[in-house]
């Protein structure tokens, strides 16, 4: 696993935007967490799409990425193809043999890759560098099946736990750029949410607030990758709910904003 830090300047923007929206107005109906889900773990290389990149303007910026589709996995079996699980806590604790915490490896079967497209129009100046935003290819879920007996080499979804950020999720990207104008470190957060699906025991639990974010630094060889999600036995609010950026505020989520029309 690699210990991948994720810079402070787009997570404190995007979080920071959440709590100013938090505060419109108050959540409909209380919403129930009922379980929480944190793992991490590293990717495969996709810093090389950014290197090199002329920073001097958004203009040469988006030139130098137009049409950019790249490919990641996420616990790649070259890494050993297990993500650390840092929490199971509520329906996902029974699920994971020892109890969590402490960290333990599990294994991903098998390991997901997804494909990014740059979305033309997006980058923008930001503190440290420029923001742009990628769609997960609408066909190409990310889905970590985590399969708690290694000894089978096999995920059973009646028994264990899988989480999947669906196909057509958007991610806010960061370009981090140094004094002379080079790009350092890239990394992305997911701002829009589709198809999510959190599967227990065979049982979908409806998600309260999910997040999965992933980075790379210049000389690294392979990137790293946060996942979360949290669940909930009750109804969810309506998508676009005002009230439901409350909860993600207070979880320490980030920001997941509608799909642009």
């Amino acid at each position: 696993m690699k210990n991948f830090t994720f810079g402070h300047k787009l997570a404190s923007f995007v979080l920071g935007t959440a709590a100013i929206i938090s505060g419109v107005s108050a959540p409909a109906q209380a919403q129930i967490i009922v379980g929480a889900l944190e793992f991490s773990d590293g990717t495969t290389s996709f810093i090389e799409n950014f290197t090199g990149i002329d920073t001097t303007s958004v203009d040469t910026i988006e030139d130098a990425l137009d049409g950019l589709v790249f490919d990641i996995t996420f616990s790649p079996l070259a890494l050993g193809g297990q993500a650390a699980v840092g929490e199971a806590s509520g329906v996902f604790g029974p699920f994971f043999d020892p109890t969590i915490p402490p960290i333990q490896l599990v294994d991903i079967v098998p390991p997901p890759t997804g494909t990014f497209d740059f979305i033309e129009g997006t980058v923008a100046p930001a503190t440290g560098g420029f923001t742009f935003e990628v769609e997960l290819d609408p066909f190409t879920d990310i889905t970590f099946n985590f399969d708690d007996n290694p000894a089978d080499g096999i995920f059973d979804p009646a028994t264990e736990v899988s989480v999947t950020f669906g196909g057509g999720s958007e991610f806010l990207g960061f370009l981090e750029v140094n004094a002379a104008g080079d790009i350092v470190a890239v990394e992305f957060l997911e701002e829009t949410v589709e198809n999510e699906a959190v599967i227990v025991g065979g049982t979908n639990f409806p998600v309260v607030a999910e997040e999965l974010a992933f980075g790379q630094v210049i000389g690294a060889e392979t990137g790293g990758f946060e996942g979360e999600v949290s669940v909930t036995d009750v109804s969810v609010p309506e998508p676009g709910s005002i009230a439901g950026l409350v909860a993600l505020a207070g979880l320490g989520f980030g920001l997941k904003r509608r799909k642009r029309a």
